[in-house]
């Protein structure tokens, strides 16, 4: 338009202007046409700097996709060299050869940083190198949280925040996810040396305070990228379930609960939250772990049933709970964890039905419970698993039904009924397996292992040589293909402890045979401490002591010279000890000789030789031996080493408290002693015990057999009213607690002597005892 005014004003110029006019017709088509080519140009490079953009965040992706690669192979080099030759073996060797995944790929990573840096230096802005972002510092320290290498993850955080407080590298800033690997980074390193065996008390004390001071960072932090959560304090959980400190681990969730009630949603707890506190319980050993944990259990099930699908309590939840209480020895309170998760999915509450390992948890915490009725009620959840059909029983489950057979003591004479149960579900077991051999029901070397302890425990004339037919079976099953069922050393032991208790002739003899038979089998089968012990105990049960010593510094000799899986035990010098004990001929000699041992024992601990020590087992050996003197001397002797645990005990050797065994063989040497005195002292430690037990220790509870002891001292006098009256108040005193109620018998010649004596009202005394014994029974 512009152009068409100025023809209409050249129109009516005079002539001398027409050439101007023709010069503009010419350069204004020129300009536009610049004009134009100027705009295409911007759009093109506008397009191109797209392109450039799209091309470097590809390049980021790859290189990141690099770096995952990198962590995950671990020693690459190796892989890389047994594909592609020699070849790669001299160019990655150079590099890596002391570095894993995380470390070559942090090296990449600082590699690419420096390269871009230096390329941001140059004036070509189009060639500029590949710029490493965020993600690729947060794969490194992933990588190094699953190694549990916190300090590796910790240098990267560090480097990651210097970077960004730089100015230089702005995109650089570390977030929570970052903070919170270096915490599971940090958690993991205890689970690592836990495993490795070098786990000290300062060195998970260091790595707490590492981890509570990044928590404390973070939450005080004005970024709110950097604010803790939900899966950085669960991290923390976790880290103080791994070291047993189940009161922190509450506290955050406490902590957790209360932000969220302020309106914090991004701290809300989960499952994984919960059952790392449980974890936690789990691990601290408190004495109300059990019922800790099942008051987190309830907290769960309300907070699902109040809208909260995040907390709903999984398998695994309640398998923890139940882990607790068989740890416990809690048997029906893990029973009735089991029972109830049942019911809920039954009742369409709870879409988990119980597995393997929710029955076997039950059924394991029976195998572990002296109740009489456990392996009862062991069988009962193993009809419950056949009649639901889901899970079916495996291997683990019938192992613990035999081990809590193997328990069980039922008979009066103390003989077991178990063993020939045991029995009856191996053979299912076998017939399972020979049946359908991808069963899940295979016989393993526990399986008959725990048969063999069975028949060791069951009393049963002939249960030794039962015991080496079970070992012929166990061979004979791995033979025909079933690898699991291979012997181990734990089955040559069970099998030598059946013959040092099967109190037949020739059992230690037997039992040494054995042990030579596994010094022949080879390294799989090699001796270790429990195989000595089980052969140091057949001839100590026989009182052959020279044997015992002979078996004994064998052991000795081996572990002296470096062999560690012989190292003696309390155990094995205990047993040494009760083979002088049990030797028929007490003598001063042989008290000399087991006093010489233990004198031994304490210098070669003092010298660094062992890591053992006497404890008050020692000691009540020793004052056994004095009671079998029948003497004064003996009665003297024994109270000497009395008086010497308890001055031990008060100057903090714990081991050495006196029970109330000590106590109860002490007034044994006392009864045996005939002395004139012998009745003072006999009450006197009988007021200490009830003393003691009063003030709140436990281990001084008197048994019947100490409430025995008293009556049976206090009768050798019943021509004294004061002993007889003392018989009495003691054999009332036994009714008390139904664990000590007295046999009939013993009341009978309680009664005969009141009956004899002059004491006030004894008649209605005779009646009151006739009347409790009567109660009892009738009860």
């Amino acid at each position: 338009m512009k152009y068409r005014i100025i023809r209409c004003q050249s129109s009516s110029s005079s002539s001398s202007s027409s050439s101007t006019l023709t010069s503009l017709d010419t350069i204004v088509p020129i300009v536009s046409f610049m004009l134009q080519f100027l705009c295409l140009g911007t759009l093109s490079v506008l397009n191109s700097r797209q392109h450039a953009h799209a091309f470097s965040v590809s390049r980021e992706i790859k290189f990141n996709d690099r770096l995952k690669k990198l962590v995950s192979q671990g020693n690459l080099h190796q892989a890389r060299s047994k594909r592609n030759g020699e070849r790669d073996r001299s160019r990655y060797n150079d590099r890596r050869s002391e570095m894993n995944g995380a470390q070559y790929a942090e090296s990449v990573l600082m590699q690419a940083l420096a390269e871009y840096d230096a390329s941001r230096l140059t004036e070509n802005v189009g060639k500029l190198a590949m710029r490493p972002n965020h993600f690729s510092f947060g794969i490194i320290i992933s990588g190094y949280a699953k190694i549990g290498d916190w300090e590796g993850a910790e240098s990267i955080l560090l480097k990651m925040e210097h970077l960004y407080n730089d100015g230089n590298h702005n995109w650089l800033k570390p977030d929570v996810v970052k903070y919170t690997n270096v915490i599971k980074a940090l958690a993991r390193s205890l689970q690592q040396r836990k495993s490795i065996n070098i786990s000290s008390k300062k060195k998970s004390e260091k790595v707490v305070k590492r981890a509570e001071s990044l928590l404390e960072r973070m939450e005080s932090s004005r970024d709110p990228h950097q604010f803790p959560n939900t899966l950085t304090y669960s991290a923390m959980i976790d880290l103080y379930a791994k070291t047993g400190n189940a009161k922190k681990a509450l506290g955050i969730l406490d902590k957790m609960e209360l932000s969220e009630r302020s309106g914090n949603s991004n701290v809300k707890p989960n499952e994984i939250t919960y059952n790392a506190c449980l974890n936690a319980l789990a691990k601290g050993g408190e004495s109300d772990g059990p019922e800790q944990a099942k008051k987190l259990l309830r907290r769960m099930e309300i907070a699902y049933k109040q809208g909260n699908r995040h907390v709903k309590p999984s398998i695994i939840t309640y398998s923890t709970v139940m882990g607790l209480y068989a740890r416990y020895k809690k048997p029906f309170e893990a029973e009735n964890i089991l029972l109830d998760a049942l019911g809920k999915y039954k009742n369409g509450e709870n879409n988990e039905q119980p597995d393997c390992v929710m029955y076997n948890t039950a059924i394991s915490a029976w195998s572990k419970s002296s109740h009489q009725d456990a392996p009862l009620r062991a069988e009962k959840l193993v009809k419950i698993m056949i009649d639901e059909g889901y899970p079916n029983p495996n291997t683990v489950t019938y192992n613990s039904l035999i081990d809590a057979w193997s328990r069980s003591y039922i008979n009066s004479d103390g003989s077991s009924i178990g063993a020939s149960r045991a029995e009856e579900i191996l053979s299912k077991m076998e017939h399972e397996f020979m049946r359908d051999r991808d069963t899940c029901i295979k016989p393993d070397s526990r399986t008959y292992t725990s048969l063999i302890d069975a028949l060791a425990k069951s009393r049963h004339i002939g249960s030794a040589r039962k015991a080496e037919v079970i070992l012929r079976r166990m061979k004979r099953a791995f033979e025909v293909g079933n690898e699991s069922a291979k012997p181990t050393k734990f089955s040559y032991s069970a099998l030598i402890y059946a013959w040092a208790k099967s109190g037949e002739p020739g059992a230690a003899q037997r039992a040494e045979s054995l042990l030579r038979e596994t010094e022949r089998l080879g390294k799989d089968l090699k001796p270790f401490t429990q195989t000595y012990d089980a052969v140091i105990d057949a001839y100590a049960r026989e009182g052959n002591y020279e044997k015992a010593e002979n078996i004994f510094n064998e052991m000795l000799i081996q572990y002296l010279g470096g062999d560690c899986d012989v190292e003696p035990s309390v155990r094995s010098y205990n047993k040494v000890l009760s083979s002088y004990s049990n030797n028929v001929d007490i003598n001063d000699s042989l008290i000399a000789r087991a006093q010489a041992f233990l004198a031994k024992w304490n210098a070669q601990r003092k010298e660094g030789k062992i890591h053992v020590q006497p404890n008050f087992v020692s000691a009540t050996i020793l004052i056994r031996m004095f009671s079998k003197k029948h003497s004064l001397e003996g009665a003297e002797g024994a109270e000497r080493i009395l008086k010497y645990m308890q001055t031990r005990y008060n100057a903090g050797d714990i081991g050495m408290k006196p029970d109330i065994i000590a106590i109860s063989s002490c007034i044994t040497a006392w009864l045996r002693s005939g002395s004139t005195h012998s009745l003072n002292r006999i009450l006197s430690l009988y007021k200490q015990v009830l003393d003691m037990y009063q003030a709140g220790d436990q281990t001084m509870k008197p048994s019947k057999t100490f409430y025995n002891l008293i009556i049976e001292a206090c009768l050798t006098k019943s021509d004294e009213d004061f002993f007889v009256e003392k018989a009495y108040d003691v054999i009332i005193e036994m009714f008390g607690d139904k664990l000590t109620v007295p046999q009939r018998s013993l009341c009978e010649r309680v009664g005969e002597a009141l009956q004899k004596s002059s004491i006030d009202q004894k008649e209605e005394r005779i009646a009151k005892i006739d009347s409790m014994r009567r109660s009892i029974v009738y009860q």
